[in-house]
């Protein structure tokens, strides 16, 4: 599990473990591999590790805290390099920030989905004038596809191409019997 807290005018992110998975996993991938990536979203190096004392009743052994963002000029600060976007993400130091602020169903990364769509920085909340208002990104989030409608797009999807296949291999039925003067048959699609 992640949650997000803020110390100083850092935004840290605290990975929590679970039952079945200890933290390790953590620290071995990033000395193997040199970063981790968490939720499929958020992609760390060792140099985003927090290694000081953070107060106990915040964290336990078993978590691991990474610097996400820093406030800057009433913004917290995301590095593309961790979201995987082509401009470091602006996100107003006065909003709620959690998971879903990142993540909608299935993983998928919010931000990166944007961020397909335009070609400049993404700011959300705050007084710039280029920024997405906060009512605006929230109605967007409470409006991402569920886990039900990303199926039922899949699925029609496959359904879709699956029809475009079998027509293409020949299994077409003709619609009428061709006259043996012409070579063109027509087609009905089933």
């Amino acid at each position: 599990m992640i949650k997000f807290t803020e110390r100083g005018n850092q935004l840290l992110l605290i990975y929590q473990s679970d039952l079945y998975n200890d933290a390790r996993w953590i620290d071995e991938k990033l000395q193997q591999d040199g970063d981790v990536t968490l939720r499929r979203t958020f992609t760390f190096s060792p140099a985003d590790l927090v290694t000081q004392d953070i107060p106990s009743d915040e964290v336990d052994d078993g978590d691991r805290i990474f610097v996400i963002g820093v406030l800057e000029g009433g913004y917290y600060k995301i590095s593309k390099d961790i979201l995987g976007l082509k401009h470091d993400l602006l996100l107003d130091g006065e909003m709620k920030i959690a998971a879903g602020t990142f993540i909608a169903h299935r993983d998928i990364s919010v931000f990166r989905k944007i961020d397909e769509l335009i070609e400049e920085p993404i700011i959300v909340g705050g007084s710039n004038e280029s920024a997405i208002p906060l009512a605006d990104f929230e109605l967007l989030l409470k409006t991402f596809p569920t886990s039900t409608e990303l199926t039922h797009y899949a699925r029609t999807r496959i359904a879709s191409t699956q029809r475009l296949f079998r027509d293409d291999l020949g299994c077409r039925k003709p619609t009428e019997p061709a006259p043996e003067s012409q070579e063109k048959t027509t087609y009905r699609i089933s």
